[in-house]
């Protein structure tokens, strides 16, 4: 711009110039100094042009142009050369009109303006709205959606499976492709983070961590722990390997593809968003959600961030326990009769997905519970159990001291075991063709039992309860959630009025009472088994 200024006001002396000397030469009288008192003092302010509006040379749009932004000299030779312009009219007019048709010209163009204007920053101002607004949408449809999910396991499982999980392929931390198949038949958690996480992530997985080895100690459950990047960018193989090393020796770290990734984060409901981003460096917004998945990869229950170690081991155990419920039907009765005699005992929980060493040392046959271990010597199955319970700790006897009566009793222990046992699974799998001539059969043999075992008898033992009310007593509180899982009432009072009441008598008497299987774990149960069996 300065340059251009100077070379205007040079352009402007030269005019002047030489239309000073033209006009000197044609002039005899006496010498001509125009503006001198400007020149002798530089100091006075700056003249106004004062050429009129119809003639002379129209170059006051060049001069208030250049006025506000020359020297005093440039402008000087501005008003001189207007000055000078006037006098000199009459001949030069084929020249006014030259010059006269270069300053429309000029007076025409447009002054140049800054590369920012009032339109561009409002278009970026719009872009930024927009960009912003775009993000935290998705964001909150992001948490919508998780808040939809976290809502529907929180109502557990009796109103429905939580669709939550599915397969996956990834690569673990050595580098070996992993699919959900690999984690079957064990009981899992799993935390989705990233490697480059500050704060939340390290803390998650040390409780994480300690509440693993706290649950082996404390109830003896083996936990696979499983770490899920979402951040598959800067989280490679070697990233995750060293990053696991610093919280377990048994946690796995899985990597992989985006692709995988995200379809991996969706199967389980997981929110993450980059939330900055400068070259390499940046942090990864996402769900703080620790799952515990049972044998099957399917959701048990999920854990915040709200649940310190303790509470997270307290937590698996207890759904644990409660999703072994159906092998509890024979442990519960081995209790009931250990606390009717008022026999002490010690109770160990065992992980039959996960069977310890113990169990297999002794029960090497089977392999099953429950497993009585008196004076260092194990006695496996719960009827022989119970018999040798009874001639043990003869005191409050559970079987008659009629020698036909106990041979009775273990008549009717024997008809549970099979004639039952066998009727009872027939109308849990029945699908629905199959379901009425179930039912038919089921209540057939339930009417032969009350009718020939029960009697007119409160229990089986009389007016006490012996061994065949112990092992009918599964029925009496697995047969109503079964009946609710199916749709189907079987022990009604209409069809069943004895066993009915015998029923409401059992599960009142305050030792088996105190010592059942949560009803809503068990109707939990019996929908994912019949799920199960529906599937196949």
């Amino acid at each position: 711009m300065a340059t251009a200024l100077s070379r205007k006001a040079n352009h402007l002396r030269n005019s002047y110039r030489f239309l000073t000397s033209r006009y000197l030469s044609q002039c005899s009288s006496k010498p001509y100094i125009p503006f001198s008192p400007l020149l002798e003092n530089p100091n006075l302010p700056l003249p106004r042009s004062v050429l009129p509006l119809g003639g002379g040379i129209q170059s006051l749009p060049i001069s208030q142009r250049f006025l506000f932004s020359t020297t005093a000299a440039a402008s000087t030779v501005d008003s001189e050369s207007s000055k000078k312009t006037e006098e000199d009219k009459s001949d030069g007019n084929e020249k006014s009109g030259d010059s006269k048709r270069q300053d429309n010209n000029n007076a025409g163009r447009p002054l140049r303006r800054g590369p920012i204007s009032w339109l561009s920053f409002l278009l970026l101002a719009a872009t930024g709205a927009g960009l912003i607004w775009y993000y935290d949408r998705m964001k909150k449809r992001r948490i919508e959606a998780l808040n939809k999910t976290s809502s529907i396991v929180k109502e557990g499982p009796s109103v429905g499976k939580a669709e939550i999980g599915g397969p996956f392929n990834l690569i673990d931390h050595d580098g070996k492709p992993v699919t959900e198949k690999d984690f079957m038949g064990k009981w899992t958690m799993i935390y989705f983070g990233f490697t480059h996480c500050p704060d939340i992530c390290p803390d998650e997985l040390q409780k994480l961590a300690a509440a693993i080895d706290k649950i082996k100690e404390k109830a003896g459950f083996d936990i696979v722990p499983v770490f899920i990047t979402v951040d598959p960018e800067r989280d490679n193989v070697e990233q995750v390997r060293e990053y696991v090393k610093e919280f377990h020796p048994k946690l796995i770290g899985l990597t992989g593809s985006l692709e995988e990734i995200q379809k991996t984060a969706r199967a389980y409901r997981i929110y993450y968003m980059k939330t900055s981003e400068e070259d390499s460096d940046y942090l990864v917004d996402h769900s703080i959600i620790t799952y515990l998945m049972d044998p099957n990869m399917e959701l048990v229950k999920f854990f915040g961030k709200n649940n310190d170690a303790d509470a997270l081991v307290d937590g698996v155990i207890k759904e644990i326990k409660h999703y072994m419920v159906s092998g509890l039907a024979l442990v519960v009765r081995v209790i009931w009769a250990l606390k009717l005699k008022g026999v002490e005992y010690e109770y160990i929980e065992e992980n039959l997905l996960n069977k310890s060493e113990l169990l297999l040392k002794y029960n090497p046959i089977y392999k099953k519970i429950p497993v009585l271990v008196h004076g260092g010597s194990p006695i496996a199955e719960s009827l022989i159990i119970l018999e040798y319970i009874e001639e043990t700790w003869p005191e409050n006897p559970l079987l008659p001291k009629d020698p036909y009566d106990r041979a009775m009793a273990r008549f009717w222990i024997q008809y549970e075991g099979t004639k039952c046992t066998e009727a009872l699974g027939a109308f849990f799998r029945a699908n629905k063709e199959e379901r009425e001539k179930a039912g038919k059969e089921l209540l057939e043999v339930l009417k032969i039992l009350e009718e020939q075992g029960l009697g007119d008898k409160k229990f089986f033992g009389g007016e006490n309860i012996n061994l065949a009310d112990i092992s009918y007593g599964a029925c009496a509180y697995w047969l109503p959630a079964m009946e609710e899982a199916i749709g189907v009432k079987v022990l009604e009072r209409s069809t069943l009025p004895k066993l009915h009441a015998w029923a409401k008598n059992f599960m009142v008497v305050p030792v088996i009472k105190e010592n059942i299987p949560d009803y809503d774990k068990m109707l939990a149960h019996i929908k994912v088994c019949r799920e199960k069996f529906a599937k196949n």
